[in-house]
């Protein structure tokens, strides 16, 4: 399914690049088996794209939450979806936490990813795939500050590109609240609801919405036609 966007945050574009927006969430089950086909998109197209990720706030709260595409709008449906996505895309994934500890909203794990942006692109990007990895394989309840913090505190000691008492001093911040509110707002505007979700828009405002999970020549072939049709506009495209 595609959408066709014009004029997004022209004057953040850089004339010869694509810029990609990802809209996702933490607790996206679909995202989490996009994940392998993402890594590999951005690893070969790097020299022709920006990208930054965009925090949906998939679940504010279970009291208002609604998801008819899937027909989910209480934590005991989201077990048997998650075992769908297990078996269709074969990705490694465990449903007990929706057991045990369903997480009460994905808002915390949103805020997570911006906190970590606020010291770098490479810290979000670290703290997403954490988080994911702590929910989608060690059933990890990342709706706790505790558990964040935990993962927050852990990547500091191994991976060193995030400082927990930085993150810890953010958490709370104006600046924090402002960035989520920002990312839930542009998702908004573009009437995007489910995850993940891809916008792709060129210098010249041509742009293309990507909704949904996608394996990767699926991916490319999108991607191959919106920049084939940019070639004949005559956007500039370095290789």
């Amino acid at each position: 399914m595609s959408k066709n966007i014009q004029n997004i945050d022209k004057d953040e574009r850089q004339v010869d690049r694509i810029e990609i927006d990802y809209f996702t969430d933490p607790l996206c089950c679909w995202s989490w088996a996009f994940e392998p086909h993402w890594r590999r998109f951005i690893n070969e197209h790097k020299d022709i794209i920006n990208w930054r990720y965009r925090m949906g706030g998939m679940i504010k709260d279970w009291k208002n939450y609604n998801d008819p595409f899937n027909d989910i709008s209480r934590p005991a449906q989201m077990g048997p979806l998650w075992f769908q996505v297990k078996y269709t895309t074969g990705v490694d994934i465990n449903p007990q936490l929706w057991i045990t500890d369903p997480p009460e909203s994905s808002i915390p794990a949103c805020m997570a990813v911006k906190c970590a942006e606020m010291q770098s692109a490479a810290a979000g990007d670290l703290m997403l795939n954490l988080l994911r990895k702590a929910v989608m394989i060690d059933a990890k309840n990342i709706a706790k500050p505790e558990v964040i913090f935990e993962l927050v505190q852990k990547a500091e000691e191994k991976f060193q590109i995030i400082n927990y008492i930085r993150f810890i001093s953010d958490w709370d911040s104006k600046e924090l609240k402002t960035l989520i509110k920002e990312d839930f707002k542009k998702a908004k505007l573009l009437d995007i609801g489910r995850f993940p979700t891809l916008t792709m828009q060129a210098a010249d405002g041509t742009g293309v919405i990507l909704v949904g999970y996608r394996p990767y020549p699926v991916l490319m072939e999108a991607f191959n036609y919106f920049t084939e049709k940019l070639k004949n506009r005559n956007v500039n495209l370095k290789h």
